[in-house]
């Protein structure tokens, strides 16, 4: 066996016994599996033979073990994993303080290799060659149970690794602490473990409050739906469905029991709004199909209307068009504006007609109230009590003219008419005024005829100056009559 001095390395390299494979051979930790990777990863096998019956070299003595074949783990003897699931970095790991193994464990003399637990010590394996060397590789292993319970617990707390697969390499972490051919301290792993469980109790706690605010946020969603089933407002209510199903992806799962209830209630109010808006929207369409029946009826009518002359009556009606056509309601979209061109150019037709009628009777009213106000300057000018006789003669002649113009701008009419009458007034009075200062004998019979036949002259010549044809052929009958009968006493006397 090789001899170890004080200026060996920290990992001995024992020396070949008959054919045993060289402990240095032993993998480092570097090749251990990232826990986060592979899961299913358990202890590092023991690679160190069965114990091997070595007969004892007399004249070779087992060196004793000396403070520098005490191993001390340092961080340079773990090697960081070349990266973590997540896409980040294994955490730096802290230089740890020199740790005399020793008090985990020892070597017995066979070779044996034992740790120290609660119960007493369980034997981990066998070496030949230095026990330094033999302490200090299962030392090694126990770095790297304890960097795969660390790595499981920091990855867990960076939140890079599923909760799933924390519990799954912690429990097998956990299963192989009884088993595992290690030397250390496992209570310390035992600890590391616990912080796991601790992490993960924290997250199913997180998990729970963040399922509990998203099936509020649910319910919330749902009884905003169930209250929108019974709006009229087809377009924004169905734009507010959509957004509440992508409001309800965005909150995130909730309790399933709940989910699968409220999903449930939220498709329910989807779908009763949908076939009531389907429902309104079919008898909009029947509307608007009669609406466009109606409306082309309409057109027939205003169309049939468009070249009519009676220009009052006509212009009735089409207001009463228009009224039925409001009432009509709207047809297709598609259709409604050609429908409603159609009917207003017929009648449009019409009123550009009377319009052009209306402007040349409008010129025509204007003539006739020039010669009207030309009559009315010459009426103005008799003088009844010098020639009462020659005024009602001039009188008759102006009125018969009067009549023969025609109409005038209605707004002037009645002033010029008030004219006309004034000037009647005061021959008539002229007149009246005369019979009163006749004799006796011309106030009977004779001059009551008289009166009657003056009175029906104006009578007839007012009829025939205000337009009324009926009153003023009534009155030229009974001034033919009183004439007649005028003239037959005259001859009798």
């Amino acid at each position: 066996m090789s001899e170890t001095t004080e200026s060996a390395p920290e990992r001995e390299t024992p020396s070949e016994v008959a054919s045993t494979p060289e402990v240095a051979s032993t993998p480092e930790v570097a090749a251990t599996p990232d826990v986060a990777a592979t899961p299913d990863v358990a202890a590092t096998p023991d690679t160190t033979p069965e114990p091997v019956s070595v007969p004892e070299v007399a004249d070779t003595p087992r060196p004793v073990p000396t403070p520098a074949m005490v191993s001390t783990l340092r961080a340079a003897d773990v090697p960081k994993p070349a990266s973590i699931p997540g896409g980040a970095d294994a955490p730096e790991v802290a230089t740890a303080p020199e740790v005399d193994l020793s008090q985990y464990g020892r070597v017995a003399e066979d070779g044996t290799v034992y740790l120290k637990t609660a119960d007493g010590e369980r034997a981990i394996g066998s070496f030949v060659g230095d026990p330094a060397a033999a302490m200090a590789h299962f030392g090694r292993r126990y770095d790297e149970l304890m960097t795969r319970a660390r790595l499981v617990r920091d990855r867990l707390a960076a939140g890079t690794t599923p909760a799933e697969q924390a519990v799954k390499a912690a429990a097998e972490i956990r299963e192989s602490l009884p088993t595992a051919d290690v030397l250390g301290d496992l209570a310390a792993v035992d600890a590391v473990l616990a912080e796991v469980d601790g992490l993960l109790a924290k997250r199913r706690a997180e998990r729970a409050q963040a399922r509990m605010a998203a099936t509020a946020v649910r319910r919330r969603l749902v009884e905003e739906a169930e209250g929108l089933v019974g709006s009229t407002s087809w377009n924004a209510t169905g734009d507010r469905f959509k957004a509440i199903v992508e409001e309800w992806t965005a909150a995130g799962h909730g309790d399933r029991r709940d989910e699968d209830a409220l999903w449930k209630r939220l498709s329910a109010a989807r779908t009763a709004f949908g076939e009531k808006r389907r429902q309104a929207f079919l008898e909009r369409d029947r509307e608007r199909e009669a609406a466009r029946q109606r409306k082309e009826q309409l057109i027939r009518e205003a169309e049939a209307l468009s070249s009519s002359s009676e220009w009052t009556d006509t212009a009735r009606k089409y207001r009463d068009l228009m009224d039925r056509w409001k009432a009509a309601g709207r047809a297709p979209k598609a259709e409604d504006d050609a429908l409603w061109n159609k009917f207003r150019t017929a009648q449009d037709a019409f009123f550009a007609r009377r319009a052009e009628t209306f402007s040349a009777r409008d010129a025509e009213f204007a003539t006739n109230q020039k010669a009207k106000e030309s009559l009315l300057e010459r009426a103005e000018r008799i003088d009844p009590r010098s020639d009462l006789a020659g005024a009602q003669a001039l009188l008759r002649s102006i009125q018969a003219e009067w009549e023969g113009i025609g109409k005038v701008p209605r707004e002037v009419m009645d002033s010029l008419e008030a004219r006309l009458e004034a000037v009647e007034d005061r021959v008539r009075e002229a007149s009246d005024a005369k019979w009163q200062r006749a004799p006796a004998q011309e106030t009977g019979m004779i001059g009551q005829l008289r009166r009657t036949v003056a009175e029906l002259e104006d009578k007839v010549a007012r009829a025939n100056a205000r337009g009324d044809a009926k009153a003023a052929k009534a009155a030229e009958s009974e001034l033919a009559s009183k004439r007649m009968f005028l003239q037959m006493a005259e001859h009798a006397r």
